[in-house]
Protein backbone atom coordinates (compact mmCIF):
# COMPACT_ATOMS: atom_id res chain seq x y z
CA UNK A 1 0.00 0.00 0.00
CA UNK A 2 1.31 3.43 -0.93
CA UNK A 3 2.20 5.90 1.80
CA UNK A 4 -0.63 8.42 1.64
CA UNK A 5 1.58 11.15 3.13
CA UNK A 6 2.62 11.85 -0.46
CA UNK A 7 -1.00 12.69 -1.37
CA UNK A 8 -2.07 16.23 -2.17
CA UNK A 9 -2.86 18.66 0.57
CA UNK A 10 -6.43 20.00 0.54
CA UNK A 11 -5.28 23.40 1.80
CA UNK A 12 -4.93 26.12 -0.85
CA UNK A 13 -1.39 27.12 -1.68
CA UNK A 14 0.22 30.48 -2.00
CA UNK A 15 1.78 31.45 -5.33
CA UNK A 16 5.22 31.00 -3.76
CA UNK A 17 4.36 27.49 -2.56
CA UNK A 18 2.89 26.64 -5.97
CA UNK A 19 6.07 27.76 -7.71
CA UNK A 20 8.32 25.87 -5.29
CA UNK A 21 6.27 22.69 -5.35
CA UNK A 22 3.95 22.53 -8.38
CA UNK A 23 1.29 19.78 -8.63
CA UNK A 24 3.24 17.79 -11.23
CA UNK A 25 5.98 17.24 -8.63
CA UNK A 26 3.46 15.63 -6.29
CA UNK A 27 2.29 13.32 -9.08
CA UNK A 28 5.90 12.49 -9.93
CA UNK A 29 6.60 11.63 -6.29
CA UNK A 30 3.47 9.47 -6.12
CA UNK A 31 4.51 7.69 -9.34
CA UNK A 32 7.98 7.08 -7.94
CA UNK A 33 6.46 5.82 -4.68
CA UNK A 34 4.18 3.45 -6.64
CA UNK A 35 7.10 2.11 -8.67
CA UNK A 36 9.20 1.58 -5.51
CA UNK A 37 6.35 0.02 -3.53
CA UNK A 38 5.80 -3.76 -3.56
CA UNK A 39 2.82 -2.99 -5.81
CA UNK A 40 5.32 -1.64 -8.35
CA UNK A 41 6.68 -5.14 -8.81
CA UNK A 42 3.29 -6.01 -10.30
CA UNK A 43 3.76 -3.61 -13.22
CA UNK A 44 3.54 -5.81 -16.27
CA UNK A 45 4.55 -5.17 -19.87
CA UNK A 46 1.59 -6.35 -21.96
CA UNK A 47 2.34 -5.00 -25.43
CA UNK A 48 4.25 -2.45 -27.50
CA UNK A 49 4.68 0.30 -24.90
CA UNK A 50 1.56 -0.86 -23.02
CA UNK A 51 1.73 -1.71 -19.33
CA UNK A 52 -0.65 -2.98 -16.68
CA UNK A 53 -0.11 -0.87 -13.54
CA UNK A 54 -1.74 -1.70 -10.20
CA UNK A 55 -3.93 0.75 -8.35
CA UNK A 56 -2.47 2.17 -5.16
CA UNK A 57 -5.51 0.85 -3.29
CA UNK A 58 -4.01 -2.63 -3.48
CA UNK A 59 -7.43 -4.14 -4.14
CA UNK A 60 -6.55 -5.93 -7.37
CA UNK A 61 -7.51 -3.02 -9.62
CA UNK A 62 -5.12 -2.34 -12.50
CA UNK A 63 -4.94 0.40 -15.08
CA UNK A 64 -3.73 0.14 -18.65
CA UNK A 65 -1.00 2.62 -19.48
CA UNK A 66 0.01 3.19 -23.10
CA UNK A 67 3.30 5.06 -23.36
CA UNK A 68 2.76 5.51 -27.13
CA UNK A 69 6.45 4.81 -27.71
CA UNK A 70 6.00 4.34 -31.46
CA UNK A 71 3.72 7.32 -32.18
CA UNK A 72 3.58 11.06 -31.69
CA UNK A 73 0.36 10.74 -29.69
CA UNK A 74 0.33 11.63 -25.99
CA UNK A 75 0.58 8.84 -23.44
CA UNK A 76 -2.66 7.53 -21.95
CA UNK A 77 -3.93 5.80 -18.83
CA UNK A 78 -7.46 4.61 -18.14
CA UNK A 79 -7.38 5.62 -14.45
CA UNK A 80 -9.96 8.14 -13.19
CA UNK A 81 -7.29 10.79 -12.48
CA UNK A 82 -7.74 13.52 -15.09
CA UNK A 83 -4.42 15.24 -14.40
CA UNK A 84 -1.59 14.11 -16.61
CA UNK A 85 0.85 12.67 -16.20
CA UNK A 86 -0.81 10.52 -13.55
CA UNK A 87 1.18 8.41 -11.11
CA UNK A 88 0.49 5.28 -13.19
CA UNK A 89 2.07 6.87 -16.29
CA UNK A 90 5.09 7.89 -14.25
CA UNK A 91 5.46 4.45 -12.64
CA UNK A 92 5.20 2.72 -16.06
CA UNK A 93 7.76 5.13 -17.53
CA UNK A 94 10.21 4.40 -14.69
CA UNK A 95 9.57 0.66 -15.08
CA UNK A 96 10.26 0.84 -18.83
CA UNK A 97 13.42 2.92 -18.37
CA UNK A 98 14.80 0.57 -15.71
CA UNK A 99 14.03 -2.51 -17.84
CA UNK A 100 15.72 -0.97 -20.88
CA UNK A 101 18.74 0.02 -18.79
CA UNK A 102 19.05 -3.53 -17.39
CA UNK A 103 18.77 -5.03 -20.90
CA UNK A 104 21.48 -2.69 -22.21
CA UNK A 105 23.75 -3.50 -19.27
CA UNK A 106 23.23 -7.22 -19.82
CA UNK A 107 23.98 -6.86 -23.54
CA UNK A 108 27.15 -4.89 -22.78
CA UNK A 109 28.31 -7.57 -20.34
CA UNK A 110 27.69 -10.34 -22.89
CA UNK A 111 29.55 -8.37 -25.56
CA UNK A 112 32.49 -7.68 -23.23
CA UNK A 113 32.69 -11.33 -22.17
CA UNK A 114 32.59 -12.49 -25.78
CA UNK A 115 35.23 -9.94 -26.80
CA UNK A 116 37.61 -10.83 -23.98
CA UNK A 117 37.35 -14.57 -24.60
CA UNK A 118 37.83 -14.07 -28.32
CA UNK A 119 40.81 -11.75 -28.02
CA UNK A 120 42.64 -14.00 -25.53
CA UNK A 121 42.32 -17.16 -27.60
CA UNK A 122 45.36 -16.45 -29.87
CA UNK A 123 47.51 -15.64 -26.83
CA UNK A 124 46.52 -18.82 -25.01
CA UNK A 125 47.22 -20.90 -28.11
CA UNK A 126 50.83 -19.68 -28.21
CA UNK A 127 51.58 -20.76 -24.65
Amino acid sequence: MIDESVERSAAPRTAKEEQAYPPWKERALRGLALWGDPLGRQIEHIGHGVYSVPSCSGQGVTYEVDLKVFTDEPESCNCPDRERPCKHLIAATIHRAKARMAARREQAERTAARASSTSLAPLVATL
